[in-house]
């Protein structure tokens, strides 16, 4: 499934999340890519890709179960990294 993440001008660091069919996953998100996966989980298999366009290029590419059991935190220096949340489902399935 493709997703597009569109910059919201009202909500700076914000973005809306549609998908290719047009049907908008996320209104709004600091993490279109990981809050759209935890909406398709419900309907898709947790092991569909999933593909994120920002700017016309593909800027991230997972899975729906993985990206669902992911969220941003920081690491010991300030930087953005991938964490495990604590959200768990069946249809998600393991990380490796």
């Amino acid at each position: 499934m493709n997703i597009t993440a569109n910059p919201l001008s009202s909500a700076p660091g914000h973005f809306s999340a549609v998908s290719s069919s047009g049907y908008v996953l996320v209104e709004r998100s600091r993490t279109p890519l990981l809050d759209s996966a935890r909406v398709l989980l419900s309907t898709a298999n947790s092991t569909h890709a999933l593909i994120m366009r920002h700017g016309g290029v593909d800027a991230l590419i997972t899975t729906v179960g993985h990206a669902a059991r992911l969220t941003v935190g920081s690491d010991a220096c300030g930087r953005p990294i991938f964490v495990r949340t604590g959200y768990s489902s069946s249809a998600a399935g393991a990380l490796d």
